[in-house]
């Protein structure tokens, strides 16, 4: 929700991720469910915005305080990757166990 928007502008999304304020895990996402409903909905909202963007949109500059200043097109390689890595690592703790 953070990335749709900082980085694709969508000012009607309110968002306060105590973890991203804090720069650390606040133990707030624990409950299953929620963050199930909570990701269907942040993906509903992402691919609704990508699918609205034309190619000169993509190449258009954006600056935000996580990624400095790119193309919407190179942050959203940066979120792409940094999901990949993510997935990994989950994928390291199902395999191998907490």
């Amino acid at each position: 929700m953070l990335f749709a928007k900082n980085v694709f502008g969508d000012s009607s999304i309110k968002v306060s991720a105590q973890t991203v304020i804090a720069q650390k895990d606040t133990g707030e996402w624990i409950h299953l469910e929620e963050l199930l409903s909570y990701v269907a909905h942040s993906f509903s909202v992402l691919e609704t915005i990508v699918k609205t963007q034309t190619d000169a949109d993509w190449n258009s500059i954006i600056t935000t305080k996580e990624f400095g200043t790119k193309t919407k097109a190179e942050a959203f390689g940066r979120i792409v990757s940094h999901t990949a890595y993510h997935a990994g690592q989950m994928a390291i703790l199902v395999k191998y166990g907490i």
